[in-house]
């Protein structure tokens, strides 16, 4: 095994960053708001314990400020909370192990955000208006329900169904909707699943969306859409009461890939 696999298997690192961001980065990266203490390193190798000889290289960008944990907006704050943390200030040390330099400097968590996902690290000491939040999975849901993405066919093509929806990997939220959708599905049998980035599931300007968002596509073998549909709505519907509002489209794309045929 390969140090960098050995690596992989104790730290899980979150997709679409040009810098190495852990997972355990999750709720940062969701809120745009790192914290004094946060260490990030531009690749992978920098998360290793390090003996002897410091290879060049390993970059690391350290946050001093904000404070952690503290809160920065009121809790009866009614504006875009995601928006307010992107234009705040940070403080940063940018860290050269191997030469034993540091450099200490201001910048906005937008600016540290583009420079972890897109490499943009001379964006860090930019002046002037920050660059624009990432397009979110409420756009990208949208584009699904609209049609408006790539409708790839299935890696068996067979009677059954599919269903597609938008998973935030850095939201805890999404991800546990995402675990219970899986489970309710489960139980119908046996399905594939897979997971396509913006881009490769054709949206418009898909590099523009967040890093962590993905189309997921679960393909039910055998099963009718009428079960999926029943089985999803038992995972996710939480109102009461004799009205049926119900809709799986609020949620995601069911679709039939080939008639089941009843035994």
């Amino acid at each position: 095994m390969s140090e960098e696999s050995a690596l992989d298997d104790a730290i899980a690192f979150l997709p679409g960053f040009a810098w190495a961001v852990p997972d355990a980065f999750a709720p940062a990266v969701s809120a745009y708001r790192f914290e004094q203490g946060d260490v990030l390193h531009r690749n992978r190798r920098g998360y290793d314990p390090l003996s002897g000889r410091i290879p060049k290289g390993l970059t690391a960008l350290q946050l001093r400020h904000p404070p952690r944990s503290a809160r920065t907006l009121p809790s009866e704050y009614e504006g875009d909370r995601r928006l307010a943390n992107w234009q705040s200030e940070v403080e940063l040390e940018l860290v050269d192990p191997a030469a034993g330099n540091v450099e200490v400097f201001s910048s906005t968590q937008g600016r540290l955000f583009m420079a972890l996902w897109k490499g943009h690290e001379d964006g860090l000491r930019g002046e002037g208006d920050d660059p624009p939040l990432p397009r979110s999975a409420r756009e990208l849901a949208q584009s699904l329900r609209d049609g408006e993405l790539d409708r790839p066919g299935p890696t068996r093509p067979g009677p059954g169904c599919r269903f597609r929806f938008v998973v935030d990997l850095s939201s805890d939220a999404s991800r546990g909707k995402s675990a219970a959708i899986a489970d309710a599905l489960a139980a119908l049998g046996r399905f594939e699943a897979r997971d396509l980035d913006p881009i490769a599931a054709g949206a418009r300007d898909g590099g523009l969306f967040h890093p962590t968002l993905v189309v997921r596509e679960l393909v039910l073998e055998n099963v009718a859409v009428e079960a999926a549909e029943a089985a999803l709505k038992r995972a996710l519907y939480v109102g009461s009461g004799e009205t049926e509002r119900f809709s799986v489209s609020r949620h995601g794309v069911l679709e039939a890939l080939a008639p089941v045929i009843a035994e």
